[in-house]
């Protein structure tokens, strides 16, 4: 996993603006990163993440990187690598509302996702 940008903190963001603008530049870097993943392996598979989160908090057990992704984004979009084993996943997290905003890429094993995507072309 490596965290490709990183907003401002939120800790003296009393109306929530500064949140909603640095979403906003996070969103547009990630949708122009994708559009580029896009024209090398297709579109991606978007992934809900609150399944896992869920599954997590009922002591089941989650493999990482989800179990980490699912504390920390909602959603990811995700392509799967090579020979269909690994995927690689773009989202944006959060730790805590106070927390900057990360834009991060996680690759992982397709053993981790409930998806197939082997059978992607």
């Amino acid at each position: 996993m490596r965290v490709l940008q990183v907003s401002r903190d939120f800790w003296a963001d009393d109306d929530g603006q500064a949140r909603v603008e640095a979403e906003a530049g996070l969103r547009a870097c990630l949708d122009a990163l994708s559009a580029r993943l896009g024209t090398r392996w297709g579109n991606p598979v978007a992934v809900e993440l609150g399944p896992y989160l869920s599954a997590s908090c009922t002591g089941e057990a989650v493999p990482e990187p989800i179990d980490f992704l699912c504390q920390q984004a909602v959603s990811m979009q995700v392509w799967p690598l090579g020979d269909g084993d690994r995927w690689l996943a773009l989202s944006i997290g959060q730790g805590d509302k106070e927390l900057p905003l990360e834009l991060l890429a996680t690759v992982g094993r397709a053993a981790a996702l409930d998806l197939d995507l082997g059978d992607r072309s």
